[in-house]
């Protein structure tokens, strides 16, 4: 099997894609309905949205324990890993990644390295992708670390969300923000970088994909560019047209849909990029 790579579902790659590379994504949880359910396993993105707008009670979302990801680490050694690559969701957002380091921990057989993406979504999704790619180029485990590395300082993530209401009712705004940024017509812009997350207030959809697009102006050239949308696509097409000339030719385009562990915090009508910049 030689080097495997890991991560977990909120690095939101299209299926195909994890299928294709030979991928093990560990699912996170979320907490709906008085149900705990494995992220992209007991519910899949089309239901989620479809029923988040009508659900009385927000979901919460949560990791898996320590022994189950062990567990996983175990199955891949016995199915002839020889070292695992576990790349996660920013620290700065969830727990995951030192769940990972505390699992890796007691395992001797085969060197087990725990990577923080320092990113949400397709930002993993894409560090992702190039360990698997490296991996199938024969690569050294630390070679593999290192590509992560330096994806992880060029990658911007931006989700333009069509509401402030999710992030309310998620903790992240109190009410009387939430009633003024209504009044005010403010959409939140999330900008995610090197581990930090910023928000943004924006009034106006069209604005917040104006201020996507100055933001690519100030990093480019780009190296690669990806497309995530949250039960969004016809917006995500019109997206797609304004921000064409900076999806660098002959790059492998990816479009995902983002995952329920994410949604959950964004909500339905959402539509983002991932950008990397090119080595300077």
């Amino acid at each position: 099997m030689s080097i495997q790579i890991v991560t977990d579902s909120a690095c939101d790659l299209p299926e195909e894609v994890i299928s294709k590379y030979g991928i093990e994504v560990i699912p996170l949880f979320i907490n709906m309905e008085g149900k705990s359910l494995r992220d992209g396993v007991d519910i899949n993105r089309e239901d989620f949205y479809a029923r988040l707008p009508r659900l009385t009670e927000h979901p919460t979302t949560s990791t898996p324990g320590v022994e189950m990801i062990r567990t996983r680490y175990l199955e891949l050694i016995k199915k002839g890993a020889t070292g695992i690559i576990s790349i996660h969701i920013a620290g700065s957002l969830s727990n995951m990644v030192n769940l990972a380091r505390l699992a890796a921990e007691g395992i001797r057989e085969v060197p087990v390295r725990i990577v923080d993406s320092g990113q949400i979504s397709l930002g993993i999704g894409l560090q992702v992708l190039a360990a698997a790619k490296e991996k199938i180029q024969g690569r050294a485990l630390q070679e593999i670390i290192d590509v992560c590395s330096g994806l992880r300082e060029r990658t911007w993530s931006f989700a333009a969300l069509n509401t402030l209401e999710f992030i309310h009712r998620g903790g992240r705004i109190s009410s009387p923000q939430y009633n003024i940024g209504r009044l005010l017509n403010i959409k939140p812009l999330i900008i995610m970088h090197a581990g930090e997350l910023k928000f943004e207030r924006v009034i106006t959809f069209k604005n917040s994909i104006k201020r996507i697009i100055t933001i690519l102006e100030e990093i480019k050239p780009l190296e690669q560019v990806a497309y995530l949308h949250t039960a969004a696509q016809e917006r995500l097409a019109e997206f797609k047209d304004q921000t064409a000339r900076y999806v660098p030719s002959g790059s492998e385009l990816i479009t995902g849909e983002v995952t329920p562990v994410i949604g959950v915090h964004v909500g339905p009508g959402g539509i983002g990029l991932v950008a990397v910049q090119a080595r300077r």
